[in-house]
């Protein structure tokens, strides 16, 4: 949250998107890691001990926390200059229908991960395709390299023709392979993992377009707010899923799914129905 945070307030000029999914690209080589890492351990080697070895590097992030204190002392945000990418018109104290979006968009988001790469998706691998825990790293492992490699060419476009149209589509790629994922035979299952990644491509854009309508001050407070929601959808995915059962959960799985097409095709349409004009 720091680190996105630092990012967002000097959300200017050209670039921004980029520089957001370059964060999450860092983010993403971590999660590839440790997948392949739990996936190479010797099979006899329990889930728990696998886990505990694969998030050892979290040890880091204490040992490097006095040089991230020395690089970002506390400060009060600089208010919004003239550079600032948004017009002032937008950086309203109120929440704007827009931002209500981008919080909605990004709980779908959280929904469809949590409870795909969470639940299902080692549930049906192990049960109905009869994967073994390389088999299931594998596949998130697909998710996360598609994800990775659509990143940084995802925020470009996004600089180039704006973050909402770019977002509308690869909400709608996370919607298909979210239920190809749910419901498809074992190449659609496949098939759907690589849409999935597609679609995560996007998680750093509703909070660029959330800068876009905030000023510099409520920057913080708001991206809080966003990671509630985030979280609770995180939680929600696959406690839903476990609640409702294995064949429910395909169900409900699969609506996000929907839900996720239903969104990004009203981000790629615009609010009037028409196709939204290039930022």
């Amino acid at each position: 949250m720091g680190g996105l945070i630092a990012l967002l307030l000097d959300d200017r000029g050209p670039g921004a998107s980029v520089r957001l999914n370059v964060f999450e690209f860092s983010a993403m080589i971590g999660v590839l890691g440790g997948l392949g890492l739990v996936g190479v351990l010797p099979g006899h080697w329990g889930w728990g001990i696998a886990l505990l070895i694969a998030s050892s590097p979290l040890l880091l992030i204490l040992a490097a926390a006095p040089i991230i204190r020395r690089r970002f002392p506390d400060g009060r945000p600089a208010p919004d200059g003239p550079g600032s990418r948004a017009p002032a018109a937008h950086h309203a104290d109120r929440m704007s229908p827009t931002l209500w979006t981008m919080f909605a968009v990004g709980v779908v988001l959280a929904l469809a991960w949590s409870s795909v790469s969470q639940f299902l998706l080692p549930l049906r691998a192990t049960r109905e395709f009869g994967l073994d825990r390389a088999g299931v790293s594998s596949l998130l492992m697909l998710a996360q390299l598609v994800d990775i490699v659509a990143l940084l060419p995802v925020g470009r476009l996004a600089d180039r023709l704006g973050r909402t149209p770019v977002l509308g589509f690869v909400i709608v790629a996370l919607g298909l392979g979210t239920g190809a994922v749910g419901l498809g035979s074992l190449p659609w299952f496949v098939a759907g993992c690589a849409g999935f990644g597609l679609g995560l491509a996007g998680w750093m854009l509703p909070v660029g377009v959330i800068r876009e309508h905030t000023r510099a001050e409520h920057v913080a407070w708001r991206m809080g707010l966003y990671r509630v929601g985030v979280d609770a959808a995180m939680f929600f995915g696959p406690f839903a899923s476990g609640l409702l059962g294995e064949e429910n959960a395909r169900v409900f799985v699969t609506a996000v799914g929907a839900l996720a097409l239903v969104v990004g095709g009203r981000l790629l349409l615009g609010p009037s129905g028409r196709r939204a004009p290039a930022a």
